[in-house]
């Protein structure tokens, strides 16, 4: 089911959550150069939601406005593909795993796919 960003906020992110099972199967994510996940920033408040699924969210990049699923859907999911690629992410895979302070890091029970740029950082030198 595709998300309808481009209603109302509000209407929209109750829709989806309506829509939304218990338990997701299988939930693939990605990461950007900056941690975030699932339209999940860093420093997002959404990053604290413990009861909604889905909120409306402001985003560091454009397009602002978004809807996004919560940490309670990425905990329920019974599978967890995140996929990332390119030198850009490495950092950014490094610090989720280990410091686990970014968004993504909620994933990190997951199975990650990482191309050998992504993951370069997580090499010993």
């Amino acid at each position: 089911f595709r998300m309808h960003g481009e209603d109302d906020p509000a209407v929209a992110a109750a829709a989806y959550a309506a829509v939304l099972p218990e338990h997701v199967d299988v939930l693939l994510l990605g990461t950007g150069e900056d941690g975030h996940t699932a339209s999940l920033f860093p420093g997002s408040p959404a990053l604290r939601e413990t009861d909604r699924l889905v909120l409306p969210v402001i985003g560091s990049k454009p397009p602002p406005q978004r809807l996004t699923i919560t940490p309670p859907v990425i905990h329920r999911a019974d599978r967890i593909l995140v996929m990332v690629s390119g030198a850009g992410k490495a950092a950014a895979v490094r610090q989720a795993w280990v410091q686990g302070d970014l968004p993504v890091a909620l994933a990190r029970r997951g199975d990650w796919l990482l191309d050998r740029a992504a993951a370069a950082l997580l090499q010993e030198p």
